[in-house]
């Protein structure tokens, strides 16, 4: 190790770090929305038929069950299983014509860019 090389992320600066080889690297800052607005991410009409899926889609249940999980503190939109879900509810709002296919890509970038319309 070098004169000026430490093991230990530099003190002034936030985390969070990784070691990458010989230096300290900042990881990116992830995009992370509340349970709330997690869900006002959807349009009101995305919602109320996402709600009234619920009953007859045991993923989407699933899914909305751990976002209304009151332990849970934030969504990271980062996630694959985040992606995942939002790409569920997406296909299932194009098969009920509430969004069409071609806003699908669209709706997705703005969901998990925490983008609220």
């Amino acid at each position: 190790m070098g004169k000026n090389e430490t093991t230990s992320p530099p003190p002034q600066e936030s985390g969070p770090w990784y070691w990458h080889g010989r230096e300290w690297k900042s990881e990116p800052p992830r995009a992370r929305v509340g349970p709330v607005e997690f869900k006002l991410l959807f349009t009101s009409a995305e919602r109320l038929k996402l709600k009234e899926l619920r009953a007859s889609d045991p993923a989407l249940a699933d899914f909305f069950e751990i976002i209304e999980d009151p332990r849970l503190q934030y969504i990271d939109l980062s996630l694959g299983s985040t992606a995942a879900g939002v790409d569920h509810c997406l296909s299932l709002l194009i098969n009920a014509e509430i969004i069409s296919e071609s806003e699908g890509a669209t709706r997705r970038e703005q969901i998990l860019s925490g983008t609220l319309l």
